[in-house]
């Protein structure tokens, strides 16, 4: 880079002190080291409709399963992995077991699940 400056010609050099212009130029190096396109967190999405059926059927399978002896021992993100597994293996394995949740992570995927278990509930397939 600083053998580009020296390269400059008096003008050249004044009008990268414009502030402008020094953004833009700023701006335009920053999009050409980031030449790596951000990845695209892909999952299977279910849609959910938030119905009274559907939340009491999520409430009374979630209560069952927070209360099972392999659930009940076990606290914060440990327990939401197993209070999922155990309330739907089948939308667990096809939604979280790929990339597991992680401590502090932002569940994007809770209202594909959601979704996954009321298609299973309704089909009777869990």
């Amino acid at each position: 880079m600083l053998s580009v400056l020296l390269a400059l010609s008096p003008l050249q050099l004044s009008l990268l002190c414009h502030p402008t212009i020094t953004f833009l130029l700023v701006a335009a190096a920053a999009v050409q080291t980031n030449k790596n396109p951000e990845k695209v967190f892909e999952f299977p999405e279910y849609d959910y409709t938030e119905t009274p059926k559907n939340e009491i059927a999520w409430r009374e399978w979630g209560a069952a399963c927070d209360q099972t002896p392999v659930c009940l021992g076990l606290l914060d993100l440990e327990k939401v992995r197993c209070v999922r597994k155990c309330m739907s293996p089948s939308c667990y394995q096809e939604i979280y077991a790929f990339d597991e949740l992680e401590e502090g992570e932002i569940d994007i995927r809770f209202h594909s699940f959601k979704g996954c278990f009321a298609s299973r509930i309704a089909r009777k397939r869990f």
